[in-house]
């Protein structure tokens, strides 16, 4: 848990980051398989949200030791994406191209949602233990000056 907060915070400084049992919400697109039903209802079960009114990330206690540092990692990028670049997004989207296609889930096939998907599997490597990446992409330097806090600290102020 420790881990999942330090990671938010290293990534996205100027956000804090609260942790709870679960979250569920309404008015979310529902992944197969990724809901709660009460009173007849459906509710998307949520493994982490950023709150982009007061920058602000959620994380769900319930989730894995593994997948706590994922959602960790996706909803500080939506939070450092928010101060980017559209030349940086830009350039994140083109190192994704074709080999990253989305399915057709509308959570998926969202700009927004590819590049924070496509980040925290990214920092999945360094949680396992893998060598990091070279700066050979446009998306490697992005990704690893976003994972760094580097970008993070830049950022900050804007």
């Amino acid at each position: 848990m420790t881990t999942a907060v330090e990671t938010a915070q290293r990534i996205a400084p100027w956000c804090p980051v609260t942790v709870g049992a679960n979250l569920i919400s309404a008015g979310i697109p529902i992944r197969p398989g990724s809901y709660v039903e009460r009173d007849g209802q459906r509710f998307a079960e949520l493994g982490g949200i950023f709150l982009r009114n007061s920058e602000e990330i959620l994380l769900a206690a319930s989730h894995s030791p593994f997948g706590i540092l994922s959602m960790a990692a996706h909803e500080a990028w939506h939070a450092l994406e928010m101060r980017l670049a559209d030349e940086a997004k830009a350039a994140v989207m083109a190192d994704l191209g074709p080999a990253f296609a989305p399915p057709e889930h509308p959570y998926y096939a969202d700009p927004e949602e590819r590049r924070a998907v496509a980040f925290d599997t990214w920092c999945k490597r360094f949680f396992v233990g893998m060598p990091g990446f070279s700066s050979s992409t446009d998306l490697d330097a992005i990704f690893l000056a976003a994972w760094s806090g580097e970008l993070g600290k830049i950022l900050s102020d804007r």
